[in-house]
């Protein structure tokens, strides 16, 4: 029985949608019996199966119809099957427990750069005037 394959196309500027050629393999040609006083000389041969699959490709939108007896494998429609005989199947999900530590990190990077503005530097800072020892306070003395 034929085999149906999709081979991908490198899409064009001006393509609505991905281009592909429909690949049909494992054929076997179909025989057509000529009537009396008919020969296959006079016109192409025909072969009904594969004026049908040629109309299907059409009906597709398929920008041709590749066909072959011998068995052709595509790679990218290849499927990995594993031990169990079934396809693979393949699930990506994040790791967010890395995320978070990524996160946290860097609010606390940036919570201490800050904090840094928001100190001024030692030159700029004013003396603390609720001490009472202060640089800047004077101690005086009444004299009674």
């Amino acid at each position: 029985m034929p085999r149906l394959q999709i081979l991908e196309l490198p899409e064009g500027v001006d393509d609505e949608r991905p281009p592909f050629v429909l690949v049909i393999d494992q054929y076997v040609p179909q025989r057509v019996i000529l009537g009396h006083g008919q020969t296959g000389e006079t016109r192409e041969p025909s072969d009904p199966m594969l004026d049908q699959l040629r109309q299907a490709g059409q009906q597709i939108g398929a920008r041709g119809v590749l066909l072959f007896e011998e068995t052709v494998e595509i790679p990218a429609n290849e499927v990995p099957i594993g031990p169990d005989g079934y396809p693979v199947k393949m699930r990506v999900e994040a790791d967010f427990g890395t995320f978070h530590e990524q996160a946290a990190e860097e609010i606390a990077r940036i919570q201490e750069k800050v904090a840094e503005w928001r100190t001024p530097p030692p030159e700029q800072q004013q003396p603390d005037r609720s001490c009472p020892h202060g640089s800047s306070s004077t101690a005086r003395t009444s004299a009674t």
